[in-house]
């Protein structure tokens, strides 16, 4: 909901924008018989037709309903639906559909950092001018839809960090707006695995402190923190107290997943999210 009136943004408008099921929506681009059908992309080296063997890189929402989701095994993948097609990973494809999404992008960001193949940060300080926040993103949401025929999910904060947080935070085709003064308030009764960054490693040591929500990072002493997990420690306070961290940096264009390990990572990573 928008704020109050007397309440106003200050600080940067950063928005993160992360394409639904990108690589299933992707095929339905090429395929439009696939739309409302239960698929899956395998990573793989087998052909379209002769996949037997490889693991779930993304599946659609309608095979999600199976309980199919990223890094499973085909053959967990086919004993939850026998019926499943089929793709075989196409990622020169899928860039060239972001191409085109990162051309609608940056007409609305003042600095644009893509992150993944699927996901991008976006710096709209200047740029959305008098708008709303919340208007201006649904703005994004409305041309990406109308140019790319793709479903994404918006996060608008005043970080990078949370604004990823808020992302995630209603999907498919969710829109997140947390104004500045509601930040923490927003981030303090989420868990810590929530923050990409802070892997299952980490999240041990936390626990051991008795740290599982992202208030109670924000609360304990900062020194330990940095004591404990250095500079990193540092950034994961920065992050659960709202502050502005890091700046959007343009990059992208040399994003690479050029290994099946690599890739099987990534969809271990955004399986949770997507």
């Amino acid at each position: 909901m928008p704020p109050e009136v007397q309440e106003v943004w200050t600080g940067p408008v950063i928005s993160c924008v992360d394409l639904n099921a990108f690589y299933s929506s992707c095929e339905e681009l090429r395929n439009h018989t696939l739309k409302g059908k239960s698929h899956a992309v395998i990573m793989t080296d087998q052909h379209k037709g002769l996949i037997t063997k490889g693991v779930v890189s993304t599946c659609s929402y309608e095979a999600r309903k199976y309980g199919i989701k990223s890094a499973m095994p085909l053959s967990e993948a086919l004993s939850l639906n026998p019926n499943l097609i089929l793709l075989p990973v196409d990622i020169s494809y899928y860039r060239q559909v972001f191409k085109k999404v990162r051309g609608v992008l940056e007409k609305f960001a003042d600095v644009l950092e893509q992150a993944s193949v699927d996901e991008a940060f976006l710096d709209c300080t200047i740029k959305r001018g008098n708008d709303q926040p919340e208007d201006y993103a649904m703005k994004i949401k409305n041309t990406v839809k109308s140019e790319c025929d793709l479903l994404c999910s918006i996060g608008v904060t005043s970080t990078k960090a949370s604004s990823k947080i808020a992302a995630d935070y209603r999907k498919p085709d969710g829109l997140t707006v947390v104004y500045p003064y509601n930040l923490k308030g927003f981030l303090e009764s989420l868990a810590v695995s929530t923050v990409g960054g802070i892997g299952p490693q980490t999240q041990k040591k936390l626990m051991e402190k008795g740290i599982e929500t992202l208030g109670q990072l924000a609360t304990y002493d900062v020194q330990k923190l940095i004591q404990e997990f250095g500079i990193n420690g540092k950034w994961m306070w920065n992050v659960a107290n709202g502050i502005y961290e890091e700046p959007v940096i343009p990059r992208g264009d040399h994003i690479s997943i050029g290994t099946e390990s690599t890739l099987v990572r990534h969809t271990r990573n955004k399986d949770k999210i997507k």
